[in-house]
């Protein structure tokens, strides 16, 4: 049977709905991870924070972030790059991974060049031991850099923050 002006109309707003939400699903999905390392995008991090904040506050625990950058990368991209640059990024993320596996705590690609780890129940001491664990990591990657003034492999520098949330402090 031929079927009738209004049911043709439904039929094709009925499948461009599907096909909206499939696209939109897919976005959420791919914005959630990060396409080159395989690690959480910024955004997942940052949901979790605030899950983790509320968390915390309830039980009066502490709250970490280790914000990890890589020393000199821009340099190091156009000296060896870009492909280079993404493929060290990959092992870099996978290195940095594997000093969180077993662990509570999140690692997520924050930035360019930049990592981040989202540590529940972590106070300032335990903060500042991963911090190290994963600056080490990548020393120990042992990634050579051409760009570096002093020749070598590519370092990090890491920064720790610590918090015991409460209702007078914003993670806003």
């Amino acid at each position: 049977l031929p079927l009738s002006g209004d049911c043709q109309v439904a039929r094709a707003r009925l499948g461009r709905i599907l096909r909206d939400r499939y696209n939109m699903e897919r976005m959420q999905t791919e914005t959630r991870t990060d396409s080159l390392t395989g690690l959480p995008a910024r955004h997942t991090l940052l949901e979790r924070l605030e899950g983790e904040w509320s968390r915390a506050l309830g039980a009066g625990s502490s709250l970490s972030f280790v914000l990890l950058d890589i020393d000199g990368f821009k340099a190091y991209n156009k000296s060896h790059g870009y492909l280079t640059g993404d493929k060290s990024l990959a092992l870099l993320a996978d290195r940095l991974q594997a000093e969180m596996m077993g662990t509570v705590h999140v690692l997520s690609r924050f930035g360019g060049n930049e990592f981040a780890a989202l540590l529940p129940n972590t106070d300032a001491a335990g903060a500042g031991a991963i911090a190290t664990r994963l600056k080490d990591a990548v020393s120990d990657a042992r990634i050579e850099n051409r760009a570096s003034e002093t020749g070598g492999f590519l370092t990090a520098s890491v920064g720790v923050h610590t918090v015991v949330p409460s209702e007078a402090v914003s993670i806003h």
